[in-house]
């Protein structure tokens, strides 16, 4: 599955809450999960700190979910709206570079990034 491509003006709640919701949940996303993710337990954080967007993708044993808040998170990923725009929505940044320039942290594993390539729909970072 080819991530959809959201709204410009979406917010992050919006695209978190709602948008990425509704497509982590879709049968073809959780049949990849269940596929490829079935002996996978990870959370992972997304932390818009400008914006006061708080979400993690929650991969449970072949199930995923996004659900509100960062607590217990295994990683996450900490950047502003201008960057997440440009990561998430506007397509432009490159995920290594914008970690390499300091516009986004990692907290925790970083190996957990590199173990969802599997599991999200394709297009999702890039």
């Amino acid at each position: 599955m080819e991530m959809p491509q959201p709204p410009s003006d979406i917010t992050p709640n919006e695209f978190f809450g709602s948008f990425l919701k509704d497509i982590i949940a879709s049968s073809e996303v959780q049949d990849k999960a269940k596929e490829n993710a079935s002996d996978m337990t990870i959370k992972i954080g997304f932390d818009i700190t400008d914006a006061d967007c708080h979400y993690s993708l929650v991969v449970d044993n072949g199930t995923m979910a996004i659900v509100p808040g960062l607590d217990d998170a295994d990683m996450t990923m900490k950047l502003d709206e201008e960057t997440w725009r440009e990561l998430m929505i506007d397509k432009s940044a490159n995920p290594q570079q914008l970690f390499m320039s300091g516009r986004m942290q990692i907290e925790g594993d970083m190996s957990i990034a590199m173990q969802l390539q599997n599991v999200m729909p394709e297009g999702m970072f890039s």
